[in-house]
């Protein structure tokens, strides 16, 4: 058995065994980021024990204290926006702090692998889907795949592959279907991303 943890580029599942990839694309829209890691102005302050979301033109800017400086980024369309305006927006976010920071481009596509289980391969993580990082879902799908995965094993049952991946499918639809209402019942009318999302 292989379990496929190899990221985005499901090296096993993907390459090796050709299992499709089932995009989320039509329903969600955001499939880039720009990320800085923002040193603290004060390191000796508390760190803040939530993450911020800020709704802006083409999606929305994380912002997540961590031990030792910041983790923020900037989530958007890149129907709706360029690399270059989605970087402006997000100093300009940060304010100072950002001055001579060098951002990292993540470039993804919403969706997930509706085969996981196949043969003597399973993926879990990355490399079976990712949908948005708006709700953090992705650790919480990783440990409900592993603990379904062992009480399919332990069954025996002969369709323990057909049960295993249609309840990994059902997770994946539904969290697609939270995560879109949250854009879908938004109230903006200032720029086409919002607009789109709504309609």
């Amino acid at each position: 058995l292989y379990i496929d943890c190899t990221g985005f580029r499901a090296r096993l599942i993907g390459d090796a065994m050709g299992i499709p990839f089932t995009s989320y694309k039509k329903e969600l829209f955001c499939d880039r980021a720009v990320a800085l890691q923002v040193p603290y102005d004060n390191p000796q302050a508390d760190i803040p024990s939530c993450t911020y979301t800020t709704a802006q033109e083409a999606g929305w800017i994380w912002d997540i204290g961590l031990h030792q400086r910041r983790g923020v980024g900037y989530v958007y369309s890149s129907e709706h926006c360029d690399e270059a305006t989605a970087v402006k927006a997000l100093k300009k976010y940060i304010g100072p702090s950002a001055e001579g920071l060098q951002h990292r481009l993540l470039k993804f596509e919403p969706g997930y692998r509706k085969t996981q289980w196949h043969k003597n391969c399973i993926s879990v993580g990355l490399s079976a889907g990712f949908i948005e990082p708006l709700e953090a879902t992705a650790l919480m799908l990783v440990q409900y795949a592993l603990h379904h995965f062992i009480d399919c094993w332990q069954s025996n049952n002969p369709r323990r592959e057909v049960r295993y991946n249609s309840e990994i499918n059902r997770m994946f639809d539904g969290i697609r279907d939270y995560i879109a209402a949250h854009y879908y019942l938004n109230t903006r009318d200032d720029s086409a991303y919002w607009v789109a999302c709504r309609e």
